[in-house]
């Protein structure tokens, strides 16, 4: 038993010398890329919820925060692989869709 608690703490001590040195250093901790998988009808039912959330939108077809938590909220029934879609997932796509990428799919929609 205390050979388990002294690994604990050896772990413990490691893990503050590893926050301490980035924090010295000042580089922050690098934390794992967060991908999301977007297949195209998942694209599609986010274009779906913009559509029907339009009057929602600014100049530009632009959408504040709470918007984009519902979007985020909506599409989690829709993430089966990758991580989640969060708020930002989904804005950072409306966006690559608004830029062109993905015309053929607003076209449907008609945007």
């Amino acid at each position: 038993m205390r050979f388990k608690f002294e690994i604990v703490r050896l772990f413990a001590t490691i893990r503050i010398l590893i926050v301490s040195v980035a924090l010295r250093d000042k580089h922050p901790l690098q934390l794992p890329l967060m991908v999301a998988h977007w297949p195209t009808s998942d694209e599609a039912t986010l274009i779906d919820f913009l559509v029907e959330h339009k009057a929602e939108a600014g100049d530009g077809f632009s959408f504040k925060g709470a918007t984009w938590q519902a979007a985020a909220v909506h599409m989690a029934a829709y993430t089966v692989r990758g991580d989640p879609k969060t708020d930002r997932v989904c804005k950072n796509k409306w966006a690559r869709v608004r830029a062109g990428d993905f015309l053929p799919l607003c076209a449907d929609h008609n945007i």
